[in-house]
Formats: structure tokens, C-alpha cells, sequence
């Protein structure tokens, strides 16, 4: 229905919002939204389908990927080049395409009065962007309730934006909110507009976003590191008779901090590889109270002396 939802990465409620809220956005909000263009669709109808893509940095493998990357940089720089202090370089893109989405209808379905646009997410570990490209509105009145297709979003702490555009009273006109691909968007380009969603940054302060970003792309795959590593075996029973694996050993000096590392990847009893592979990688195992296998994960570096030093790799 034209709306993306923003969660954190431990959370997975699914919130149904299939119309625009009456008064638009206001700041109330309690999750992170960004509006595309959000109105009541309906995709088992005609050739509707969304479409997605994900682009990370570490895998442009073709040249189509590249050029996603080289256009979208591209565009950022244009369009934001007083909100930031460098070139943007984006390490990540979602491209998300509606198309030839029909509406919600109570009457004999227009077939050709489709709609199709697109959204581009990008970030460089600091800054985020929206990218709103609009293809084709053909959506009518019809017998619909309501016309109040919303432009916009909210970070679902007080901080929100309707677009004019969506506010006009002209709905349906040439230059109306549902023929945004006719009008000249905030981009000063016909049917494009585009958001900075991040705040703005105090730049003597430490970005962990984007340390954490350059440390990310600056490790190797691990596929160059995870050769030769034992698989988990499933049941915690298994894992005591196998001379591959002992219990997690911590490191004496800053254990607590481990465990406090260890619990946010999930709660249990936790084993590692007897020995490292050659790279001095190794697994862990972690199960359940009931002895069954709950997760899995392959580290670059490795604890086999509680009296080792330097946690910091390890983390």
C-alpha cells in the first residue's frame, strides 16, 4: 500500500496499516514510517506485484549493480550536496518497486487505471535517503471513501513531514495528488522527490554508525576464514561426546563483558571448537534448556586461553 515500516532488528510485530491515518502524520506516531505514496491497494488484483532488491556494497558483482550505485551517488550529491560534508558513497541500497498496483474498489475493476512508482533507500553508515520516483498514477475516484493518498514520513519519536503535494486539494487534476508523475518534485525533476531522513550530526562527535560501517567493509569475506570449521551438531547431547567441541571458554579479565555480548545473540549454553582452523577461527554452538541447537556463529577470532589478551578482537 505505498508504506515501509522502520524496526529494529529484534523486533518483528507486523503492523497492518492499509489506509493513511485521517489527519496525516502528526508526530504520534510509534513506529518509523516513510509514505511513498500510501493509499488502500489491493495486489491480488490484474498484474500488480511488488518488486525488491537489496545492493550492499561488498557484492557489486555485475555492472547493472554498479550502475545503481554510481546513479544513486550520484543523485544524493545533487540533490543534498549543503546537508553533507563530503561526497556520499552509499554502502547500502533497497529498491522497492510497486507496479501496475490497482486500488481498493467496491465496483467492476479498471484494469488499466494502475499505478507504478518506486523507492530507493540508501546510507553510507550516516546519512539516509528516500528517493521517490513516480511512473504512471492512473488510479480514478471510483467509488472509494476516501482520497487522502499520503507523502512523507515520521521516525516515530516526534519527528515527521507531510508533503505538500499530498496536502493539495486538487486530487485528480493535472498537477493533483494522485498525478504526482506529471509534477515537479522537491528534486526540481518531473515525478521525483527525495528525503533526508537522518538528523542532522554534531561532527565532533563520534559516529559509531559509521565505525561500525568501515570496520564491516574493511573485514574479509568469511569464506577466506571459515575453511575447515565443524558444523554444530543439533542436539546438546551430541556436543559432549564430540572431541570437536568443549564448553565456551571466556576470557578471565573481561568476562562479563562477553557474556553481556553473548546474551544479545540469544541466551543458552554455549560451546566452541576445541581447536582453531588454521586462520585461528572457530564456532560456537548455542542450545536451549532442552539440549536442541538455537544458534550457530562462525568468529574471525577466536578465545582458547581465558588469559588472552585482546577482547576487543574478539568482540
Amino acid at each position: 500500500n505505498g508504506l515501509i515500516q522502520f524496526q529494529l532488528w529484534n523486533i518483528n510485530e507486523k503492523y497492518l496499516f492499509p489506509n493513511p491515518f485521517d489527519k496525516r502524520f502528526s508526530g504520534d506516531e510509534k513506529v518509523a514510517m516513510l509514505a511513498v505514496f500510501w493509499d488502500d491497494a489491493d495486489l491480488t488484483l490484474g498484474d500488480g506485484a511488488l518488486w525488491y532488491q537489496i545492493y550492499s556494497e561488498k557484492e557489486q558483482k555485475d555492472i547493472y549493480s554498479q550502475i545503481i550505485f554510481n546513479r544513486t551517488n550520484e543523485e544524493v550529491n545533487r540533490c543534498f550536496y549543503k546537508n553533507i560534508t563530503s561526497n556520499f558513497t552509499a554502502k547500502w541500497i533497497l529498491k522497492i518497486t510497486w507496479d501496475q498496483v490497482l486500488p481498493v474498489s467496491f465496483q467492476k475493476v479498471m484494469l488499466q487505471e494502475t499505478n507504478t512508482f518506486q523507492c530507493i533507500l540508501t546510507t553510507d553508515g550516516t546519512h539516509s535517503f528516500a528517493f521517490m520516483k513516480y511512473y504512471n498514477m492512473s488510479w480514478s475516484p471510483g467509488q472509494r471513501v476516501y482520497h487522502r493518498a499520503l507523502i512523507g514520513y515520521t521516525n516515530g519519536e516526534g519527528v515527521y513531514y507531510n508533503d505538500p503535494q499530498a496536502m493539495k486539494n486538487n486530487t485528480y487534476g493535472p498537477a493533483g495528488r494522485y498525478r504526482l508523475h506529471r509534477v515537479l518534485g522537491n528534486t526540481n525533476r518531473t515525478g521525483l522527490w527525495a528525503y533526508q531522513l537522518d538528523p542532522p550530526i554534531n561532527i565532533n562527535k563520534t559516529n559509531y554508525h559509521r565505525k561500525c560501517w568501515r570496520w564491516y567493509y574493511s573485514e574479509p569475506d568469511s569464506s577466506l576464514w571459515e575453511d575447515g570449521l565443524p558444523s554444530c551438531p543439533c542436539l546438546k547431547s551430541q556436543t559432549t561426546k564430540d572431541f570437536n567441541f568443549i564448553p565456551e571458554i571466556l576470557p578471565s579479565f573481561s568476562s562479563d563483558l562477553v557474556k553481556i555480548l553473548r546474551q544479545l545473540q540469544g541466551n543458552g549454553t554455549t560451546f566452541q571448537t576445541t581447536l582453531p582452523n588454521r586462520y585461528a577461527a572457530g564456532h560456537r554452538c548455542v542450545y536451549d534448556s532442552e539440549g536442541y541447537l538455537i544458534n550457530g556463529f562462525k568468529d574471525r577470532y577466536f578465545i582458547y586461553d581465558s588469559n588472552q589478551d585482546g577482547v576487543q578482537n574478539h568482540i
